[in-house]
């Protein structure tokens, strides 16, 4: 997991197309450093994050030691949740249809599920959860044409990985991948 820009440790303003360029720096570190060894790795986001690596991962399809994905709580696309987020307040509910039309739709994650055909994902997403619609997951599992597992969670926004079961789903779905590319 990284903190690509303006989270965590990272300086720097999160915005598109940018913050692709930490995802990918990430990945060429993971497949190229000597520190990994050349070993098998899994990409985990959650939320924005999630969503981010759900749309670039398809730029990773042909990486021999990217073995799976695992998202929660990603959105599908960014019209979809931007026009979802500006409904929830009566100060930003009047521009929630100009909003909807200013999304980067260029970025949606579902399209880049869609891409992602020989690669296994692993989607969380709780039915609780306030800030992103539990429907984002229904609509980025249909598109993915591939391997995976869908694990309704429950909880606030991104605490699935507080409960053990969850934390254990993931440790199974990442033993039962063939990293052996």
């Amino acid at each position: 997991m990284l903190d690509y820009r303006g989270f965590g440790l990272s300086g720097g303003a999160p915005k598109l197309p940018d913050v692709f360029w930490d995802i990918n720096a990430a990945v060429h570190w993971m497949s190229h450093s000597g520190q990994t060894k050349q070993q098998a790795f899994f990409i985990l986001g959650q939320s924005l994050g999630a969503s981010l690596m759900l749309y670039n991962a398809a730029q990773h399809v042909e990486n021999p030691y990217l073995c799976g994905l695992i998202s929660d709580a990603a959105f599908s696309r960014y019209r979809r949740i931007a026009a979802h987020i500006a409904r929830q307040s009566w100060v930003t509910w009047p521009f929630h249809f100009f909003l909807f039309w200013q999304a980067y739709d260029q970025y949606d994650p579902v399209d880049g599920v869609a891409a992602l055909p020989e690669t296994p994902i692993l989607f969380f997403h709780s039915k609780d959860d306030q800030i992103i619609p539990f429907s984002n997951l229904d609509l980025l599992v249909q598109s993915h044409p591939g391997y995976h597992q869908r694990v309704v969670t429950s909880g606030r926004h991104t605490a699935t990985f507080m409960d053990a079961a969850n934390r254990q789903t993931l440790l199974e779905f990442m033993q039962q991948q063939d990293c052996s590319r």
